[in-house]
Protein backbone atom coordinates (compact mmCIF):
# COMPACT_ATOMS: atom_id res chain seq x y z
CA UNK A 1 0.00 0.00 0.00
CA UNK A 2 3.06 2.70 0.73
CA UNK A 3 4.82 1.90 -2.54
CA UNK A 4 1.40 2.06 -4.27
CA UNK A 5 1.30 5.39 -2.46
CA UNK A 6 4.75 6.11 -3.15
CA UNK A 7 4.41 5.69 -6.75
CA UNK A 8 1.56 7.46 -7.18
CA UNK A 9 3.47 10.84 -5.21
CA UNK A 10 5.92 10.45 -7.56
CA UNK A 11 3.69 10.41 -10.59
CA UNK A 12 2.04 13.26 -10.05
CA UNK A 13 5.09 15.27 -9.14
CA UNK A 14 6.26 14.16 -12.61
CA UNK A 15 3.63 15.38 -14.28
CA UNK A 16 3.28 19.00 -12.14
CA UNK A 17 6.95 19.17 -12.78
CA UNK A 18 6.04 18.67 -17.18
CA UNK A 19 2.93 20.94 -16.89
CA UNK A 20 5.54 23.33 -15.56
CA UNK A 21 8.06 23.33 -18.01
CA UNK A 22 5.65 22.45 -20.71
CA UNK A 23 4.09 26.53 -20.12
CA UNK A 24 7.58 28.02 -19.37
CA UNK A 25 8.76 26.36 -22.70
CA UNK A 26 5.04 27.90 -24.25
CA UNK A 27 5.73 31.70 -23.10
CA UNK A 28 9.54 31.12 -24.57
CA UNK A 29 8.32 30.06 -27.97
CA UNK A 30 5.27 32.67 -27.84
CA UNK A 31 7.65 35.22 -27.23
CA UNK A 32 10.26 34.31 -29.98
CA UNK A 33 7.17 33.87 -32.18
CA UNK A 34 5.92 37.31 -31.93
CA UNK A 35 9.70 39.46 -32.11
CA UNK A 36 9.97 37.35 -35.44
CA UNK A 37 6.37 38.98 -36.61
CA UNK A 38 7.61 42.37 -35.14
CA UNK A 39 11.12 41.76 -37.02
CA UNK A 40 9.29 41.23 -40.33
CA UNK A 41 7.14 44.19 -39.73
CA UNK A 42 9.99 46.14 -38.52
CA UNK A 43 11.62 45.70 -41.60
CA UNK A 44 8.76 47.00 -43.82
CA UNK A 45 8.10 49.87 -41.98
CA UNK A 46 11.70 50.97 -41.53
CA UNK A 47 12.40 51.17 -45.30
CA UNK A 48 9.28 53.05 -45.44
CA UNK A 49 10.56 56.15 -42.83
CA UNK A 50 14.08 55.84 -43.71
CA UNK A 51 15.62 58.14 -46.03
CA UNK A 52 12.99 60.68 -45.25
CA UNK A 53 14.35 64.57 -45.63
CA UNK A 54 13.07 66.94 -43.07
CA UNK A 55 10.81 69.09 -45.15
CA UNK A 56 9.27 65.36 -45.89
CA UNK A 57 8.39 64.61 -42.55
CA UNK A 58 6.84 68.41 -41.80
CA UNK A 59 4.44 67.36 -44.54
CA UNK A 60 4.20 63.84 -42.99
CA UNK A 61 3.22 65.33 -39.69
CA UNK A 62 0.41 67.89 -41.81
CA UNK A 63 -1.01 65.02 -43.85
CA UNK A 64 -1.56 62.72 -40.72
CA UNK A 65 -4.63 65.07 -39.65
CA UNK A 66 -6.26 63.85 -42.72
CA UNK A 67 -8.96 61.59 -42.34
CA UNK A 68 -8.95 59.78 -45.74
CA UNK A 69 -7.18 56.42 -46.37
CA UNK A 70 -4.87 57.16 -48.54
CA UNK A 71 -1.18 55.25 -48.14
CA UNK A 72 0.42 58.81 -47.41
CA UNK A 73 -1.68 59.73 -44.50
CA UNK A 74 -1.03 56.29 -43.00
CA UNK A 75 2.31 57.01 -43.50
CA UNK A 76 1.73 60.25 -41.91
CA UNK A 77 0.04 58.56 -39.00
CA UNK A 78 3.15 55.96 -38.53
CA UNK A 79 5.63 58.73 -38.63
CA UNK A 80 3.89 60.97 -35.89
CA UNK A 81 2.99 57.43 -33.50
CA UNK A 82 6.60 56.81 -33.98
CA UNK A 83 7.97 60.12 -32.97
CA UNK A 84 5.47 59.94 -29.76
CA UNK A 85 6.70 56.41 -28.93
CA UNK A 86 10.68 57.24 -29.02
CA UNK A 87 10.20 60.30 -26.87
CA UNK A 88 8.47 57.84 -24.26
CA UNK A 89 10.38 54.81 -24.86
CA UNK A 90 13.53 56.90 -23.86
CA UNK A 91 11.96 58.63 -21.10
CA UNK A 92 10.53 55.05 -19.42
CA UNK A 93 14.35 53.89 -19.78
CA UNK A 94 16.23 56.99 -18.66
CA UNK A 95 14.41 56.81 -15.26
CA UNK A 96 14.56 52.32 -15.14
CA UNK A 97 18.38 52.36 -15.78
CA UNK A 98 19.19 55.10 -13.61
CA UNK A 99 20.07 54.37 -10.03
CA UNK A 100 22.86 54.32 -7.39
CA UNK A 101 20.55 53.44 -3.95
CA UNK A 102 17.88 51.78 -2.59
CA UNK A 103 16.24 54.94 -2.46
CA UNK A 104 16.96 55.65 -5.87
CA UNK A 105 15.63 52.45 -6.89
CA UNK A 106 12.24 52.59 -5.28
CA UNK A 107 11.77 55.89 -6.56
CA UNK A 108 11.84 55.12 -9.88
CA UNK A 109 8.12 53.22 -9.62
CA UNK A 110 6.53 56.95 -9.33
CA UNK A 111 8.32 58.64 -11.93
CA UNK A 112 7.86 56.24 -15.10
CA UNK A 113 4.06 56.82 -14.81
CA UNK A 114 4.87 59.52 -16.82
CA UNK A 115 5.85 57.21 -19.45
CA UNK A 116 4.09 54.11 -18.80
CA UNK A 117 0.64 52.70 -16.91
CA UNK A 118 0.71 51.54 -13.72
CA UNK A 119 -0.10 47.92 -15.48
CA UNK A 120 3.75 47.98 -16.84
CA UNK A 121 4.84 48.69 -13.25
CA UNK A 122 2.97 46.16 -11.69
CA UNK A 123 3.32 43.47 -14.42
CA UNK A 124 5.67 39.95 -13.94
CA UNK A 125 9.42 43.16 -14.85
CA UNK A 126 11.08 42.02 -11.97
CA UNK A 127 14.34 42.62 -13.75
CA UNK A 128 13.07 46.34 -13.64
CA UNK A 129 10.38 46.63 -10.73
CA UNK A 130 10.63 44.77 -7.62
CA UNK A 131 11.65 45.83 -3.64
CA UNK A 132 15.14 45.86 -3.68
CA UNK A 133 15.44 43.36 -0.58
CA UNK A 134 16.95 39.72 -0.32
CA UNK A 135 15.12 37.24 1.60
CA UNK A 136 16.73 38.66 4.97
CA UNK A 137 14.93 41.89 3.84
CA UNK A 138 18.18 43.79 3.35
CA UNK A 139 18.60 46.11 0.48
CA UNK A 140 20.31 44.23 -2.91
CA UNK A 141 21.26 47.56 -4.17
CA UNK A 142 22.91 49.31 -0.87
CA UNK A 143 24.48 46.18 0.08
CA UNK A 144 25.95 44.92 -3.03
CA UNK A 145 27.01 48.73 -4.43
CA UNK A 146 24.84 48.49 -7.75
CA UNK A 147 24.11 50.95 -9.81
CA UNK A 148 22.52 51.54 -13.08
CA UNK A 149 24.14 54.40 -15.88
CA UNK A 150 21.40 55.39 -18.53
CA UNK A 151 23.15 55.17 -21.96
CA UNK A 152 20.78 55.58 -25.22
CA UNK A 153 18.17 53.64 -26.65
CA UNK A 154 17.49 52.12 -30.12
CA UNK A 155 13.64 51.94 -31.21
CA UNK A 156 12.14 50.07 -33.84
CA UNK A 157 8.68 49.26 -34.96
CA UNK A 158 5.73 47.68 -36.24
CA UNK A 159 2.31 49.35 -38.30
CA UNK A 160 0.27 51.15 -36.42
CA UNK A 161 -2.60 49.14 -35.64
CA UNK A 162 -6.46 50.36 -35.73
CA UNK A 163 -6.88 50.52 -32.37
CA UNK A 164 -3.88 53.59 -31.97
CA UNK A 165 -1.11 51.25 -30.42
CA UNK A 166 2.03 50.26 -31.90
CA UNK A 167 4.18 47.47 -30.97
CA UNK A 168 8.06 47.75 -31.48
CA UNK A 169 11.25 46.31 -30.15
CA UNK A 170 14.27 48.71 -27.75
CA UNK A 171 17.87 48.02 -27.14
CA UNK A 172 18.31 49.61 -24.24
CA UNK A 173 21.92 50.16 -23.56
CA UNK A 174 23.50 50.89 -20.14
CA UNK A 175 26.28 50.63 -17.73
CA UNK A 176 25.47 48.66 -15.10
CA UNK A 177 27.75 48.69 -12.11
CA UNK A 178 28.65 46.65 -8.57
CA UNK A 179 31.54 47.49 -5.85
CA UNK A 180 33.89 45.87 -7.99
CA UNK A 181 32.90 46.03 -11.74
CA UNK A 182 31.24 47.60 -14.51
CA UNK A 183 29.87 46.79 -17.75
CA UNK A 184 28.21 48.29 -20.56
CA UNK A 185 24.97 46.18 -21.64
CA UNK A 186 23.00 45.96 -23.70
CA UNK A 187 18.81 44.56 -22.92
CA UNK A 188 16.44 43.92 -25.71
CA UNK A 189 12.48 44.62 -24.57
CA UNK A 190 9.95 44.38 -26.96
CA UNK A 191 6.93 46.78 -25.98
CA UNK A 192 3.52 48.71 -26.67
CA UNK A 193 2.74 52.13 -27.35
CA UNK A 194 -0.82 53.61 -26.89
CA UNK A 195 -1.16 56.80 -28.84
CA UNK A 196 -4.36 57.60 -27.24
CA UNK A 197 -3.07 57.63 -23.72
CA UNK A 198 0.70 58.68 -25.12
CA UNK A 199 2.22 56.03 -22.83
CA UNK A 200 3.95 52.60 -22.86
CA UNK A 201 1.23 49.65 -22.20
CA UNK A 202 3.78 46.57 -22.30
CA UNK A 203 7.29 46.70 -21.69
CA UNK A 204 9.04 42.66 -21.71
CA UNK A 205 12.53 41.72 -21.44
CA UNK A 206 13.40 39.05 -23.83
CA UNK A 207 17.31 39.07 -24.36
CA UNK A 208 20.15 40.42 -22.82
CA UNK A 209 22.44 40.48 -25.76
CA UNK A 210 26.08 41.44 -24.49
CA UNK A 211 27.97 42.69 -22.00
CA UNK A 212 31.66 44.42 -22.40
CA UNK A 213 33.48 45.22 -18.83
CA UNK A 214 33.94 49.09 -18.22
CA UNK A 215 37.88 49.96 -17.84
CA UNK A 216 38.33 50.69 -14.28
CA UNK A 217 40.68 52.66 -12.07
CA UNK A 218 42.08 49.33 -10.39
CA UNK A 219 42.95 47.77 -13.62
CA UNK A 220 46.35 46.86 -14.86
Amino acid sequence: MKYRQSMLTAIVIAVVALVITLGFQIDKLQVKQRTATLDHQVSLEQKQLSGLQTSQKAVLIKVAKRNDNSATTALGKQYVATQAADKQVNGFFKVAMTFDSDQTWKARDKKVLKYATQDVVNANNPALFNDGKDDSGNSIINSTGRSAQFLDVATQYGPLQSDGTIHGIVKVHFIGSSANNSAQIEDYYIFTFDTKQNKLTEVQRFAMKSQKRVQGDNDD
